[in-house]
C-alpha cells in the first residue's frame, strides 16, 4: 500500500540498532521495579557506532500518577567490575496508572562501551499530579520506505478546551516476542508544538533499517503539558506466548533396560511436562504390540498406557514415546525384558523313582 509522506519537516530520534551484528549482551537486573513502577522489558546492544544502549519499557502498576521517572544503568565488565553509570528519563514525563513509557539510556563512549559485558537497572520516581486526558490519535499507520526504514505516521487531535503545548508523540517498537527493540519520540512541530482546541496535526516517527527488520508491532502514545492521551494505539495486547522449550519426557515405568519385569503388570507409565506451559500431543507405540496411546492437547502429567495383551515370559519389549507441542517434537525409546518362566514346582507327594539294581 502506498502511503503519502507528510510535508512537514521530519526531526526524529533514531535508534541505530546493532542486533544484526550479534552485539546483544548478557543482562543482569537485580532491581526490576520501584514502588509502583515495573520494568516490563529491556535489552542491551551495541549500535553501528559501537556505543552501548539499554532500551526498555516501564509500566505504572500502581494507583498513583508518577513523574520524573529516572532509569539508572550500571554497566559492568566480564569480571563484574563497574565500568560506569548512566541515567536518563522515560520518554513520557507523566505516567498515569496502567500507562507505559519506553526509555533509551546510551553510553556514548566507544572505549567504555567495548568493556561492557552486562548491566543492572534501578528506577526512581516522584509522585505527580494526574493529567487530564485531552489528546486523541485519530488515525495512524506504518510503512517501510525505499531504504527499509519503518515510519509510523498519523494525526493527533486536541479535543479539549485548553491549548495543548509541547505536544509529543512516542512510539515503542516490539519484536515478535513482544520485547522492546526500539523507541523514539518527536514533537509534532519543531518550531511550535501546540494544538489549539479542536485542532488536528500530523506526526511522523521513524526508526533505522536494522531496527525495522526486527520490528513486528508498535504502540503510539502522546502527551503535552496540559493533557495526556486518551489511550495508547493500537490498544495494548499481551505479547504472544514464547515457546522456548520442547516437551520433557521422564520417569518411564518400567525403567529403561530393566530386566525381570513381572508379566502381570497391566500398564506402562511415563511423565511428560512442558516448561512453557504449552499443550502437547502424545503418542505411545509398543513392539511387540501390547497397546498404543494417542492423546491430543494434553497438559503436564503422568500418562498411562493400559496393556491390551498379557506380557509373555522372557520377552524384550520396546516402547516409544513422542510428545509434540506447536514447535518441538521430543521422542524417547525404552526397552524392558520380562522375567524368565520359572521351572514347574517339584511334587513333594509324588512317588520317587526306584533306583535300578546293577
Amino acid at each position: 500500500m502506498t502511503m503519502t509522506r507528510l510535508s512537514k519537516p521530519l526531526i526524529a530520534l533514531t535508534i541505530i540498532l546493532g542486533i544484526l551484528l550479534g552485539s546483544i549482551n548478557t543482562q543482569v537486573i537485580p532491581q526490576a521495579s520501584a514502588a509502583g513502577i515495573s520494568l516490563v522489558s529491556d535489552m542491551g546492544y551495541l549500535d553501528q557506532a559501537h556505543n552501548y544502549h539499554v532500551v526498555g519499557e516501564v509500566k505504572n502498576v500502581g494507583t498513583t500518577t508518577y513523574q520524573f521517572i529516572t532509569i539508572t544503568v550500571n554497566f559492568y565488565d566480564v569480571n563484574n567490575q563497574l565500568v560506569t553509570t548512566r541515567f536518563g528519563m522515560t520518554m513520557l514525563d507523566i505516567l498515569l496508572p496502567a500507562r507505559r513509557s519506553p526509555f533509551d539510556i546510551s553510553l556514548l563512549d566507544e572505549s567504555l562501551s567495548s568493556m561492557v559485558d552486562h548491566y543492572s537497572i534501578s528506577i526512581t520516581q516522584s509522585s505527580g499530579t494526574p493529567t487530564l486526558k485531552g489528546l486523541r490519535i485519530d488515525s495512524y499507520s506504518s510503512f517501510l520506505d525505499e531504504t527499509g526504514a519503518m515510519h509510523a505516521i498519523g494525526n493527533i487531535k486536541n479535543f479539549k478546551d485548553l491549548t495543548a503545548e509541547n505536544v509529543k508523540v512516542v512510539a515503542t517498537f516490539y519484536d515478535s516476542e513482544g520485547k522492546v527493540i526500539a523507541a523514539t519520540s518527536n514533537y509534532i512541530d519543531p518550531e511550535e508544538s501546540v494544538l489549539l482546541p479542536g485542532e488536528s496535526r500530523g506526526f511522523e516517527l521513524v526508526i533505522d533499517v536494522e531496527s525495522s527488520a526486527l520490528a513486528s508491532s508498535y504502540i503510539l502514545t502522546a502527551e503535552s503539558i496540559q493533557y495526556a492521551i486518551i489511550s495508547e494505539v493500537p490498544p495494548p495486547e499481551p505479547p504472544p506466548p514464547i515457546n522456548r522449550y520442547p516437551p520433557s519426557i521422564s520417569s518411564p515405568s518400567p525403567a529403561n533396560n530393566s530386566v525381570g519385569v513381572k508379566t502381570s503388570i497391566k500398564s506402562l507409565n511415563v511423565t511428560i511436562s512442558d516448561r512453557d506451559g504449552d499443550v502437547f500431543n502424545l503418542y505411545i507405540l509398543t513392539d511387540p504390540d501390547v497397546g498404543t496411546l494417542k492423546l491430543y492437547n494434553q497438559e503436564d502429567g503422568v500418562f498411562i498406557l493400559t496393556l491390551i495383551r498379557n506380557l509373555t515370559w522372557n520377552t524384550t519389549y520396546a516402547w516409544r514415546v513422542d510428545a509434540e507441542d506447536s514447535d518441538y517434537l521430543t521422542s524417547s525409546a525404552y526397552t524392558f525384558t520380562t522375567e524368565t518362566q520359572p521351572d514347574p514346582p517339584r511334587c513333594q507327594t509324588c512317588p520317587q523313582p526306584t533306583p535300578r539294581r546293577r
